[in-house]
């Protein structure tokens, strides 16, 4: 009966914070935004910063196998009129100043860098009370082996149990940064059911385990993607929104005994 009263709670308070979100989206008027086009060359990595836009992170690392290191930023908007009160669950604040991700290649000494991609998709604006950012700028995209790999994070104070991390990897080859890696794992956190992506786009197979975070069962299953040219950044679209197969397994409940 405990039990019972404590679902029954847990539910109400779930279903009252998710009219209270549904109220404010329907109330909050989210900015447009118009995204600057980025010069097409600069001697360093401030000469990309548009006007009253910031780095909000920096990697350097060689991404075109040319031994020399390239830029790799986050730029995100800095204007004040894209900072919402917010009078429902989660921040006072909300941050919806958009994102870019840059990359410039290096021209060698005395020579400028130069821009090969400019996206504003793939991080997804910050846009819900009750979603964490996707983002986290406090740790940088890393650069690996001529590629660059970008994390990104759903996790939800009200209206949704899933919490998940998926990290995309992109590699410059077919003159543009193709997706050749993704990694998600997902936890439903009021039954405890996970679940872990691995996908490797060069090799076409896709490992897919499933489980549940109160035991060590783990069930693994692999499937074959079809042929097929490889997506670039700006085709990939939302990178929370993506996903290589038609849909996401679900985990397994729980082990009664």
């Amino acid at each position: 009966m405990k039990s019972e009263r404590v679902l029954i709670v847990a539910g109400a308070i779930f279903s009252f914070a998710c009219a209270v979100n549904f109220s404010w989206a329907q109330e909050a008027e989210i900015p447009p935004v118009q995204y600057p086009v980025l010069p097409a060359q600069s001697a360093d990595a401030n000469g990309f910063v548009p006007e009253g836009w910031l780095i909000d992170t920096r990697s350097e690392g060689d991404l075109n196998k040319d031994g020399l290191a390239d830029l790799l930023l986050v730029l995100r908007d800095n204007d004040p009129t894209n900072v919402l009160k917010n009078d429902s669950f989660g921040p006072p604040e909300l941050n919806t100043n958009p994102r870019m991700i840059a990359v410039a290649f290096a021209g060698g000494e005395g020579k400028p860098y130069l821009l090969v991609l400019q996206n504003h998709t793939l991080i997804p604006r910050h846009e819900q009370s009750t979603l964490d950012d996707a983002f986290d700028n406090t740790t940088a995209p890393t650069i690996a082996r001529g590629a660059f790999s970008i994390s990104l994070g759903l996790f939800a104070n009200a209206g949704g149990w899933d919490m998940s991390n998926a990290t995309l990897t992109f590699r410059y080859q077919n003159g543009r940064f193709e997706l050749i890696g993704f990694e998600e794992s997902t936890v439903r956190r009021n039954t405890g059911a996970m679940t872990t992506t691995s996908a490797n786009f060069s090799t076409g197979k896709v490992r897919l385990d499933t489980g549940n975070i109160e035991n060590d069962k783990t069930r693994t299953v692999w499937k074959t993607l079809p042929r097929k040219a490889l997506l670039s950044i700006d085709e990939v679209g939302n990178g929370l929104d993506y996903y290589p197969l038609p849909q996401r397994p679900k985990g397994v409940d729980a082990d009664p005994g």
